[in-house]
């Protein structure tokens, strides 16, 4: 049985590539990324410090600076850092 019409699979394949090309496209734009400050502070730890040196004044705490999708700042949470 014959088809009414020809099948094109160059074309067939073009198109559901720019389908895909612009699901990512409009989900990016929808999406987007933005810089914040956290409203919490995360305590700074002195990790591998080498035996000849020593700490004089301890960190207290450091406030981060974040660029994420807008629907990640209501999930950070503050145990998730480390400084």
């Amino acid at each position: 049985m014959r088809l009414p019409f020809a099948v094109d699979f160059g074309r067939a394949a073009f198109a559901v590539a720019l389908a895909v090309l612009l699901y990512f496209v409009a989900l990016a734009e929808t999406n987007r990324a933005e810089q914040r400050e956290t409203a919490f502070t995360v305590p700074v730890q002195t990790v591998n410090v080498p035996p000849v040196l020593v700490i004089t004044t301890q960190q207290t705490a450091a406030r981060l600076w974040m660029t994420a999708p807008l629907n990640v700042f209501t999930r950070i949470r503050p145990e998730r850092f480390t400084a």
